[in-house]
C-alpha cells in the first residue's frame, strides 16, 4: 500500500462530504459477471424513519471517484464541483422510494489521475475509435488497490471515447462495471462523461456494483409487469419510455435480497 504522496501519478482529495439525498450505458452489456457476494461490509446503521419497508437498515456506500488527466484538461479548475454535482444528482436516484432501501452515497475521496491510464489501451491498430472499456476499468481496478483511500467501490471518469470492441468500433457504451462486487477489490466501474447526464450513467453502474441485472434480464422476468413502465434506472438503453430517476420492481427485490 502506497499513500497518495508516495505515487505522483495520483492525488485525492478527501471531501469531508456525505452526499444525501441515466442515461443509462447502451450497447449489449455494461456488466462484467464475476461470482456474487453479499454485500455485508456496506456501513449500516438503524433506520430513523419508516420511509422504506423493504428493510430496517440504513446503508451508506462510500464512493472513490477518481477523474482522468483528460477529465482534469476539460474541466479545469470546475472539476471538484462538477464531480460533486454528479455525485449529488446520483444521490437524488438513491434517495427515491422506488429503491425500497434506505441508500446514502458519500463521496469518501476525489482521486487524480495524472498519467495517461488509457494510453496502453489506445489505437493499437488504425482506426480505432477509442479505447477498450475492459482494459481500463481493469488498469483502475488495479491502479486504485495500491492506494490507502477507504471505500466501498471505486469509480472512474473519463473524457476518453470508450469501447465495448474498440477494434471494431463497437462504441455505443456508456459505462462499463463489475456485477455484485460492493466491497471487494473488484468494486469497481467506468462511466464516460457526456455532461450532468453522466450522473445516471453512474448510478446505474453502480446499481451493477450492488447486484442489480438490466430491467430486461431473464432475473427480473418474473417482477416485469408492463415492460414499459418496468424500463427505468436499470434500463439496457434509454429513450423516450425509460423513467431514469426511479428503480423497477426487480431492481429493488434484487437489491433487497443481496443486502439481507
Amino acid at each position: 500500500m502506497v499513500s497518495d504522496r508516495e505515487d505522483p501519478a495520483v492525488r485525492s482529495v478527501n471531501t469531508g462530504r456525505y452526499l444525501e439525498a441515466k442515461q443509462p450505458a447502451t450497447g449489449d452489456s455494461d456488466v462484467m459477471e464475476v461470482p456474487q457476494h453479499r454485500g455485508s461490509g456496506v456501513h449500516r446503521r438503524t433506520k430513523r424513519s419508516a420511509s422504506y419497508s423493504s428493510t430496517d437498515e440504513e446503508y451508506t456506500i462510500e464512493v472513490l471517484v477518481a477523474v482522468d488527466n483528460k477529465m482534469q484538461r476539460y474541466h479545469g479548475n470546475a472539476l471538484k464541483s462538477y464531480v460533486l454535482t454528479l455525485m449529488s444528482i446520483v444521490s437524488s436516484v438513491y434517495a427515491d422510494a422506488s429503491i425500497g432501501n434506505s441508500i446514502k452515497i458519500a463521496v469518501s475521496h476525489i482521486m487524480y489521475i495524472h498519467h495517461d491510464l488509457a494510453a496502453q489501451n489506445k489505437s493499437r491498430e488504425s482506426g480505432w475509435k477509442g479505447v477498450s472499456a475492459t482494459h481500463m476499468l481493469q488498469d483502475f481496478c488495479r491502479l486504485k488497490q495500491t492506494t490507502n483511500f477507504h471505500h466501498d467501490a471505486a469509480l472512474i471518469l473519463t473524457r476518453e471515447q470508450i469501447c465495448r470492441e474498440p477494434a471494431t468500433n463497437n462504441c455505443e457504451t456508456l459505462g462499463l462495471a463489475e456485477l455484485g462486487t460492493i466491497c471487494r477489490p473488484t468494486a469497481c466501474a467506468i462511466v464516460q462523461d457526456n455532461g450532468l447526464s453522466a450522473s445516471f450513467t453512474i448510478a446505474h453502474e453502480l446499481g451493477h456494483v450492488l447486484g442489480m441485472p438490466h430491467d430486461d434480464d431473464t432475473r427480473c422476468q418474473r417482477f416485469r409487469g408492463n415492460p414499459v413502465l418496468d424500463d427505468r434506472i436499470m434500463s439496457r438503453t434509454i429513450d423516450h419510455n425509460t423513467h431514469p430517476w426511479q428503480w423497477s420492481s426487480c431492481s429493488r427485490h434484487i437489491l433487497t435480497e443481496y443486502l439481507e
